[in-house]
Order: C-alpha cells, then sequence, then structure tokens
C-alpha cells in the first residue's frame, strides 16, 4: 500500500502511480515512485481552491485551507522541532557525552512533526522541503496527486456515490469518525512502523528526555482545534446546505465514542510490536503514576479492577488512558482476564512465552472491532459508567480525567444534566497542581491522596445523576 498509510492501489512495478484518478495529475512530481503522489499544502491553496481570503468567523469550503494556515498548530509541528526544548530532548537522548540527532533532521520525531511518509532518512531531498510545512493537508487527507483534479467534480456527484469516489482515488473518508480518529491516534497515540513509514511511538526513553506522554482525548483535542472545516454529514442528500449540519447533540457521541475506539485500538498494536521487540519490557505501557508517586502513607493503595491487579509499592499496573473506564464499563463481557496476561506479557524479557500475550491483544481487538459496530446508546452506557463508579473504592488519575472528559462531552449533547453543578471543583481536583510557579506533570507527589480520590469519585458519581 502506498505510504502504508492509504487505500488506494499500490505504484506499479516502474516506479509511476496506477491512475486511479482519471485526471493527470498537475506540475512534475518531485519524486519517482510511491512518493510521486506528495505535493504538499500548496496543492490544495489556490485562490480558486481552498486557498481563498478569510471573511467572517467560520470557515468555508473555498477558504479551509487559508484557515489552516493560519489557525490550526499543526502548521507549527516541524518548526516545534527547532526550539530549545527539542534540542535538550534530543541531547538526553544522546547520553552525557553523545552526539545528538538534532530534532528536525531525526526520524523518530519527523514521522508525527511532518507527514509521516516523508520522515524517512532516505526521503528524496527534492520532497524535504515539504516537511517544513509540518503536518499538513495530505497528513490527513492522503497524497494530493491521487485526487486533487477529480475530486473538483465529486460535489455533483449523488450521496450514496461520494464515499465510493473517495476510496477509488484515495482520499480519506474523514467524514466517518472512525476514519477520523483513526488518523489522529497514529500520532497522537503512536504506530508501529509500516511501509516507508518509521515507528511512531513515544517511548519512555524520550518521556524520560522530557517529551510530554501521550494522553488523546478525540473530543476534547477537536474542540481545542480551530477547524477549518464545516461539520456536515457530506452522504446527506442536502449535503453543504445547513439541514446537513451535524448538531453536537448527535454527534458528539459518535465522535467520543470513535475516538474511545481508535485510540484503544492504537494502544493494542503498540503493546504487540513491543511483544515482538528485542527490547526489554516497554514502561510506557505502564501506569506512569505507579512509580511516579510519593512512598508515604498518605497515598492510597488500590484494590485491583479490570485486569490491574492492586495498586501497591512495587507493583505495575497497565497505563489506563488508552483503554478507559468509560470504554471498559461498555465491554461485553469483564476484560480484566486478558488484560491481566496481556500486562503479564509486556514485563517478561520481551519474546519469551509472548503467544499468551499476543493471543489477549487479539481477543481485546476483535471485541473493539465488535463494538466499532455498535452506535453508541447513551442510556446504557451512562448507566454503566454509573454501575462501574459505584464499585470503586479509589480511582486512580487517569481513569478519573477520562471519565470526567466523557461525562463532558456528553454533557454538550445534552446528557449528564447534573455535572455542571461539579465542574469547576472536579477541573481542580484533576488539574496537575503548581508549586513556585512550576507546574507538574504528574498529579503527585502534592495532591492525589486518598481524601482526593474520595471527592473525584463521589462528584462522579452525582454527576450521573445523583448517585451518592
Amino acid at each position: 500500500m502506498l505510504a502504508g498509510r492509504f487505500g488506494q492501489p499500490d505504484p506499479d512495478p516502474n516506479g509511476t502511480i496506477r491512475p486511479t484518478d482519471p485526471a493527470t495529475p498537475r506540475g512534475t512530481p518531485l519524486a519517482e515512485g510511491p512518493l510521486a503522489a506528495y505535493a504538499g499544502a500548496g496543492s490544495c491553496a489556490g485562490l480558486a481552491c481552498h486557498g481563498s481570503p478569510l471573511v467572517g468567523t467560520t470557515p468555508q469550503n473555498a477558504t479551509s485551507a487559508s484557515w489552516w494556515f493560519t489557525h490550526d498548530p499543526h502548521t507549527r509541528a516541524y518548526t516545534s522541532l527547532l526550539s530549545a526544548r527539542s534540542q535538550q530532548i534530543a541531547q538526553n537522548l544522546a547520553g552525557e557525552g553523545g552526539q545528538p540527532i538534532p530534532a528536525q533532521q531525526d526520524s523518530r520525531c519527523l514521522a508525527c512533526h511532518s507527514l509521516p511518509e516523508l520522515a524517512a532518512a532516505d526521503t528524496p531531498d527534492s520532497l524535504k522541503p515539504l516537511r517544513l510545512e509540518g503536518v499538513s493537508c495530505e497528513a490527513c487527507h492522503g497524497p494530493s496527486r491521487l485526487w486533487n483534479r477529480s475530486h473538483t467534480a465529486w460535489g455533483s456527484l449523488p450521496a450514496d456515490e461520494l464515499k465510493s469516489a473517495y476510496a477509488q482515488s484515495g482520499m480519506l473518508w474523514l467524514n466517518d469518525p472512525l476514519t477520523r480518529s483513526g488518523v489522529c491516534v497514529g500520532c497522537h497515540v503512536g504506530a508501529p512502523a509500516e511501509g516507508n513509514v518509521p515507528a511512531r511511538i513515544v517511548d519512555h526513553d524520550l518521556i524520560a528526555a522530557g517529551h510530554p506522554r501521550l494522553a488523546f482525548e478525540l473530543t476534547l483535542y477537536q474542540r481545542r482545534l480551530p477547524p477549518h472545516w464545516r461539520e456536515f454529514d457530506r452522504q446527506h442528500p442536502q449535503r453543504g446546505q445547513p439541514a446537513a449540519d451535524r448538531g453536537t447533540e448527535s454527534f458528539e457521541p459518535a465522535l467520543w465514542w470513535a475516538g474511545q475506539i481508535s485510540t484503544a485500538r492504537a494502544w493494542l498494536r503498540l503493546a504487540g510490536d513491543s511483544l515482538a521487540s528485542r527490547h526489554g519490557p516497554e514502561l510506557a505501557h505502564f501506569d506512569c503514576y505507579g512509580c511516579h508517586r510519593p512512598i508515604g502513607a498518605a497515598v492510597a493503595e488500590q484494590p485491583g479492577e479490570a485486569g490491574q491487579p492492586g495498586w501497591s509499592r512495587g507493583s505495575l499496573r497497565l497505563n489506563q488512558w488508552h483503554l478507559s473506564l468509560p470504554l471498559r464499563a461498555a465491554w461485553p463481557a469483564d476484560p480484566s482476564e486478558p488484560l491481566e496476561v496481556l500486562r503479564k506479557g509486556l514485563l517478561r524479557p520481551t519474546g519469551k512465552d509472548a503467544e499468551p500475550a499476543r493471543l489477549a491483544t487479539r481477543q481485546l481487538s476483535a471485541t473493539l472491532d465488535q463494538l466499532a459496530q455498535q452506535p453508541p446508546d447513551p442510556a446504557a452506557l451512562t448507566a454503566a459508567w454509573g454501575k462501574h463508579l459505584a464499585a470503586q473504592p479509589t480511582l486512580s488519575w487517569d481513569d478519573a480525567a477520562q471519565t470526567f472528559l466523557a461525562l463532558c462531552s456528553w454533557q454538550r449533547a445534552g446528557r449528564v444534566p447534573e455535572l455542571a453543578a461539579h465542574t469547576a471543583r472536579l477541573r481542580q481536583l484533576i488539574a496537575f497542581p503548581q508549586a513556585d510557579g512550576v507546574r507538574f506533570d504528574s498529579p503527585a507527589p502534592l495532591t492525589y491522596t486518598a481524601a482526593h480520590q474520595a471527592e473525584l469519585l463521589r462528584l462522579l458519581r452525582q454527576s450521573l445523576g445523583g448517585l451518592p
């Protein structure tokens, strides 16, 4: 598959692009073979295309590229690698006295801070300038030379034919929440190496060097992202008209659900890849705060739940962010057993007796595939969350934060109105502490005590409808 991520046909053996797009690609390709399909953000930004001057306060089709260039933080993804912090991370990775690879030249960094397909060290020099655009149009929509002419005619297609046009050309169907979230998690959760795309992994070494750990929640990230598109259903018979606009009440639950499933899928792929690697246990798969917390009487020890051993000094639980409590509560059967098998497998010397853990990842992934086919049932999900929280004597920070974000998402959809009375206090309880002007990257050591957890649990339960 071209670059490992897109659904269009393979390039032919002669190094040219098989003509799935009936139009002739514009301009001269910058490279031969599969990478010749990439043309950069400029191919989308013509005045007659998506680069019209900004007018008004909301993006329109003709101004989407202008909005992206002006407002979207993805445009700064590459330039962030030039910062003092990024260079310090590179030095930390090299070790004392080591020769660092500059972050803007390191494929580990470029794989998420530019087009993933252009991150490899052997990327043609003619394409390297496209890295400066950051995570640009083609990172999410697919290589533009495959569709940049034909897609201009799709506005006249019947709604039921539009999705097929996307699939046949290789342009990604971001109208679908699962497809959209699947693109996001490739960088915001991570992905094993595939095709010519390097591994996109923020491992424990990178976190220890100073990179933030990845904690992605789709609806929060999308709300914080200045949109360069208008949210409407492209398969609606009146697409582009107000009748097709997606209201928050109907679309928000679908977007949250897709984000949770795609996040868990991405994490399981990374876990499976770790089981096959030749290195030791990858600590990024485990609860950060199992180790990065005070060892004192004020810290609550936590009993086991959903495949996690009870937290005690010296034990390691799985990272709960990527397969969160709100998603685990919706599981059709208790996931404790496969999660515990996976946890033990990830702790073993890599490659040793890994088959049971691989089977566990396949079982968990199969369940996610089943859940992906089911639209979220708001009443059933909120009831499951309430039941799950009622059974918890304590709550990890990851589960508390994910539950709060889930409730916020569903509140925007007109659900859980009781949350409004507790939102401000819950934000205070979940926020990382500050001391002497320094913001901690962990809920410990200042605030996340047993009393802290008890208050969080009580307010979250009450937010689900007055549970005590």
